[in-house]
C-alpha cells in the first residue's frame, strides 16, 4: 500500500510539473505577481465550498452509522477534485477515485452510492 501511495504522489508531482512546464515559469510568474495578495480571495472561497459539500457528505454518511473523520473525507473530495481537474476525462475521473479511497472504510456500493 504504500509502494501504491508513493507512486501516486510521483504521479502527482509529475503532472503538477507538466503543468507548470506547460504553462510556463514566466508566465505563471507574471500572474502570481499580478494578484497579489488578493490570489487568497480564490483560495478561500474555493475552500470553503470544499468544505460545506464535505459537510453535506459527512452527514450523510453519519445518518448511516459510518463513522467517518472529516479530514479524511476533505482528503478524499480534494483527491477526487484533483483528478477531476488534472485528467483529460474531467468529471469522469475523481468519482472511481473517491470510491477507491472510501473503500477503506466502506464497501464499494455504499461508497459508490454516497459520491
Amino acid at each position: 500500500m504504500k509502494r501504491f501511495q508513493f507512486a501516486l504522489l510521483l504521479v502527482g508531482c509529475v503532472l503538477l510539473y507538466w503543468v507548470i512546464q506547460k504553462t510556463g515559469t514566466h508566465q505563471l510568474w507574471i500572474s502570481l505577481t499580478t494578484l497579489g495578495w488578493r490570489i487568497i480571495y480564490p483560495i478561500v472561497l474555493v475552500l470553503i465550498s470544499y468544505i460545506f459539500a464535505t459537510t453535506g457528505w459527512w452527514i450523510y454518511l453519519r445518518r448511516f452509522d459510518h463513522e467517518m473523520n472529516f479530514r479524511d473525507l476533505l482528503w478524499v473530495r480534494l483527491a477526487g477534485e484533483a483528478t477531476n481537474t488534472l485528467t483529460p476525462v474531467n468529471f469522469a475521473g475523481g468519482d472511481p477515485i473517491r470510491i477507491w479511497l472510501l473503500s477503506h472504510h466502506l464497501s464499494a456500493a455504499q461508497g459508490g452510492a454516497s459520491v
